[in-house]
């Protein structure tokens, strides 16, 4: 699906609410409530939530979210949000800026930090197109941490995660 590297939502208050690299899907319920979307066959399994302003995109594999991405809605877009019944116009909406707040370095710095507790470093400066690349490892576990300015989200991911299915084709 090709709205797998997409985006989503961050969400700001306890530590008990942060999105965990690794939970299950019915993990990521217990943190931020029933999924807005959700859809799983034998090749992909994603969920979209929303909590507390946020906008939360989860891909999982082998039931373990792999990819995390986090986006503030503006309070003017969060009841567009909410209304719209179908799965990819609320993708259309996240996907325009204009309906996103820009995530602070603080909010940055604890959603990283709550996905992986380890050392964050920049991985390359800043580029041209505003992209804050940042990654961290503990030893078992490589994530990256990057955050697009310009689109307004961050997108945590495991830098090694399992190995997604293979569609078997046959060929004549």
């Amino acid at each position: 699906m090709r709205y797998f590297v997409l985006f989503m939502v961050a969400l700001l208050s306890t530590s008990s609410v942060y999105a965990r690299l690794g939970d299950s899907y019915k993990g990521s319920t217990k943190r931020f409530g029933k999924a807005l979307n959700y859809f799983k066959d034998k090749y992909a399994e994603v969920g979209l939530f929303e909590y507390k302003g946020f906008a939360i995109f989860v891909i999982y594999r082998e039931g373990r979210s792999i990819e995390e991405s986090y986006v503030l809605l503006r309070p003017e877009s969060k009841s567009k949000f909410k209304a719209e019944k179908y799965f990819d116009g609320k993708l259309d909406l996240l996907n325009d800026p204009e309906n996103l707040s820009d995530l602070s370095e603080e909010s940055r710095t604890i959603l990283r930090t709550a996905n992986l507790k380890a050392d964050w470093k920049p991985t390359a400066s800043n580029n041209a197109d505003g992209i804050e690349k940042m990654s961290a490892s503990n030893g078992t576990i490589t994530v990256s941490g990057d955050y697009y300015s310009k689109r307004r989200v961050l997108v945590i991911k495991n830098e090694n995660p399992p190995s997604a299915p293979q569609k078997n084709c046959k060929r004549n």
